[in-house]
């Protein structure tokens, strides 16, 4: 008997699988001291996550959320490893940051949709990411880029997976896709730069 898989299912598990393995790469390199990931930008993507997990499920996402979900396992757990191994150096705007991302439940209770939930999560991922972008700034070298670029690419693959392609399964992807990805070109350029 042969199992029934539709093209969807198999991007769906590739992108699962790429998605972990960028993050158990990344996991990898903070136990060799090759990575310091910031604990609030990883406490803000776990919430994060973990809602845009739980709003793909909720409105018919199939095997693209896989991904997201995968996401938030994996960021839950940088998050505990970053209170031995992380930057645990924080401003206001990351613990506003941080705030943010717990509210955005909020839009979601009042309307009983998810939609408003993920533009809110999806404007906060940028957010969230700021205090690693601003770590960069002095400290290109302290970040391993290949999972951010291979996550990338795991989030453009989860959108072909997707059962329903609308606002509330997609955008968080993409946003994550173009996110990451903009923070290899900007580590890669501040590297540059800061060769002696």
């Amino acid at each position: 008997m042969m199992a029934d898989f539709s093209y969807q299912d198999l991007i769906g598990a590739a992108s699962t699988i790429l998605a972990s393995i960028t993050l158990v790469l990344y996991i990898v390199s903070i136990f060799k001291g090759q990575s310091k990931p910031h604990i609030y930008t990883w406490m803000v993507w776990t919430v994060l996550a973990s809602i845009g997990f739980a709003a793909q499920i909720s409105d018919n996402a199939g095997s693209g959320a896989g991904a997201i979900g995968s996401i938030a396992l994996l960021c839950g757990l940088i998050t505990m490893i970053s209170i031995k191994y992380g930057n645990k150096n924080h401003t206001n705007i990351d613990r506003a940051a941080l705030l943010l991302s717990l509210l955005a439940l909020l839009p979601w209770y009042i309307f009983q949709s998810a939609e408003w939930s993920v533009i809110i999560i999806s404007i906060i991922n940028v957010a969230g990411f700021f205090p690693t972008f601003r770590k960069s700034w002095s400290a290109p070298h302290e970040e391993k880029l290949i999972p951010f670029f291979l996550t990338s690419i795991a989030m453009f693959m989860s959108l072909f997976a997707m059962n329903e392609l609308t606002i509330t399964t997609s955008l968080y992807p993409f946003v994550i896709g173009i996110s990451d990805a903009a923070f290899v070109f900007y580590t890669l350029w501040r590297r540059k730069v800061l060769i002696p």
